[in-house]
């Protein structure tokens, strides 16, 4: 919940839902040895076991859903499996930072996020973007998909592919 804090002082334009959720999901993972802390974003077993569950139960949401959704819709789809939603955006995160050209978008939309240049690089107008911000759903639905395809992949087809391979 900090980092969820952390991010709204830190970037002017807010990052995709699914960016800032998996970004907080990631820094769940941590270990304490003597005191130290060190965070292991794919050490964080809870997530491990629920990912396994919505694949083999047959929840598993593709990438381009996860991009255009928030939380809260997962909880409304699914509101006895509202892991589901975090652990799909905590793998989808570690797919990212596993690979080099995914990590170098991930670090322009977070750096175009804080700058607040996040409109301008997806080629928005600044009143329409203020007017997707007013609602968390819409936002979600029409920056994050955009977003995703911007900054990561437009691809989805060929993500979604590599993404249910690591999963």
């Amino acid at each position: 919940e900090g980092l969820h804090q952390f991010l709204g002082r830190a970037t002017i334009d807010p990052l995709p839902h699914w960016v800032e959720e998996g970004l907080a999901v990631l820094a769940e993972g941590f270990r304490i040895d003597g005191g130290l802390v060190t965070f292991e974003p794919s050490d964080n077993a809870m997530r491990v076991n629920t990912l396994r569950n919505a694949l083999l139960g047959g929840r598993w949401r593709s990438a381009g859903r996860l991009a255009a959704m928030t939380s809260m819709q997962n909880l409304d789809e699914s509101p006895f499996n509202g892991g589901d939603y975090y652990a799909q955006v905590w793998a989808m995160l570690l797919l990212i930072r596993s690979d080099a050209s995914y990590t170098a978008g991930l670090r322009r939309m977070c750096r175009d996020a804080a700058d607040g240049t996040l409109a301008d690089a997806l080629g928005l107008a600044p009143l329409e973007y203020r007017r997707l911000q007013r609602d968390g759903a819409v936002y979600a639905a029409e920056i994050g998909p955009r977003a995703f395809r911007h900054y990561i992949d437009s691809d989805l087809d060929r993500f979604e592919r590599r993404y249910i391979a690591f999963a």
